[in-house]
């Protein structure tokens, strides 16, 4: 059942319907139950690869996953001069994985190692532009990162420009400008070491503009 809010018939409108869960995928697919098998993992390994120059727009996201995602055993990936906007949740992401496995009964831990977003614009994305937990040396330079979270989380949620830490190492956010985000600016969070924050040009955030949380 479909009722318009304006009370219009919906066979005399036109509608659109978001179908795909990414754009781009680097490593585990989000729809993949790639936590029952190591060898999923590993089968998903990738390493230099430069996603360049592409428009993404209106991706039906997972809830804090990306229409541009770098996920899993990962290492070696640019991400530059693409244009990302209106995604369910996040912008473009770069995440680390480390969850038990109940077929194995095993921790397995996937990491995301050297990864560079620049000269990327992420706008208008669901929660936020520019995210994801746990990646080494993970480097954001020179993007524009707005208008973000129209599904306003809680400002103490991850939404906004960019939130990333969570066992990170080495995470420089730099260059950047965030503008007009409906929650915190820039964020690290939890357990992050030899991070950076340099010369971002931060305004009109909703929450903080700048957060250094728990790292």
């Amino acid at each position: 059942w479909v009722c318009l809010k304006d009370g219009a018939d919906p066979n005399q409108r036109q509608t659109e319907v978001t179908r795909r869960t990414w754009a781009i995928q680097v490593g585990v697919p989000p729809n993949q139950n790639w936590w029952h098998k190591s060898a999923v993992s590993e089968a998903s390994r990738s390493a230099y690869i430069r996603i360049s120059g592409f428009r993404v727009r209106h991706v039906a996201t997972f809830s804090r996953q990306a229409a541009i995602s770098v996920r899993g055993l990962c290492h070696d990936i640019v991400i530059e001069n693409c244009d990302v906007q209106w995604s369910n949740s996040i912008g473009i992401e770069a995440s680390s994985l480390h969850t038990w496995s109940p077929v194995e009964q095993q921790w397995i831990y996937c990491p995301v190692e050297n990864v560079t977003v620049r000269h990327c614009v992420a706008s208008r994305c669901g929660v936020q532009g520019i995210g994801g937990g746990g990646p080494h040396h993970f480097l954001v330079e020179s993007n524009i990162m707005d208008d973000n979270n129209y599904r306003d989380v809680s400002p103490w949620s991850e939404g906004g420009a960019c939130k990333t830490g969570f066992d990170g190492r080495g995470i420089v956010v730099r260059n950047n400008v965030a503008r007009n985000n409906n929650n915190h600016g820039l964020w690290f969070d939890y357990a992050g070491e030899d991070g950076v924050f340099e010369n971002n040009f931060v305004y009109n955030s909703v929450a903080g503009a700048i957060l250094n949380e728990v790292t």
